[in-house]
């Protein structure tokens, strides 16, 4: 007859509940380009559909890549230099393979 071993259950307590990784945001900085809203960033990144960055209020109608760390905004009107940006925190139109998000930040263009 095979007994079973009197064994202990694991203190759970001692571990985190929700353990989840931190993921560092990356800071972005953003200029206009030829009519358009280029925003820089440090690393590459994943679009996801149309983020939400707004300009003046607006957001954006369009994104562009233009290489592995830039990508271009469209907008229904045409933004100047006086222009307020707003990056919106854990936007997830764009993403890193990482699974961080671009931080939060105020630009005026």
């Amino acid at each position: 007859m095979l007994n079973r071993r009197n064994t202990k259950p694991l203190h759970r307590t001692r571990l985190a509940k929700t353990f989840q990784p931190t993921v560092p945001s990356f800071t972005a900085t953003a200029a206009i380009v030829a009519g358009k809203v280029r925003v820089t960033v440090p690393s590459q990144y994943v679009i996801n559909g149309v983020p939400s960055f707004t300009c003046q209020g607006v957001t954006p109608t369009a994104v562009t890549a233009v290489s592995s760390t830039t990508f271009d905004l469209t907008y229904a009107v045409t933004p100047v230099t006086t222009n307020t940006f707003i990056i919106d925190a854990n936007d997830p139109g764009i993403r890193f393979p990482n699974g961080g998000y671009i931080a939060p930040a105020t630009v005026t263009l």
